[in-house]
């Protein structure tokens, strides 16, 4: 069984901690979901692809850090991390 989308909680203070889904009921306030091609999702986001250890588009703010991996051409989930309370979901 395949977990679409998992919420990581902060323990010390019930707040959330990091969101990762692979399902396209979700999306950025732009629009962009899984299985968005990669091309719409950079128009969407208004930003380019990064390289590193994957290709993905990037968007920081004060609070979190939303990931959005590019495989094959096309968006492959969601993925957005708390600075206050860091799980480990964005490692490189």
């Amino acid at each position: 069984m395949y977990c679409r989308t998992i919420y990581y909680v902060a323990s010390a203070t019930g707040t959330l901690a990091a969101f990762f889904t692979g399902s396209a009921a979700f999306r950025t306030p732009k629009g962009t979901r899984a299985g968005t091609s990669q091309s719409n999702a950079a128009r969407r986001e208004g930003t380019a692809p990064q390289g590193g250890c994957r290709l993905q588009l990037l968007e920081r703010t004060k609070v979190a850090t939303l990931s959005i991996p590019l495989a094959r051409g096309k968006v492959g989930d969601l993925e957005l991390e708390s600075k206050a309370h860091p799980v480990g979901l964005q490692f490189c």
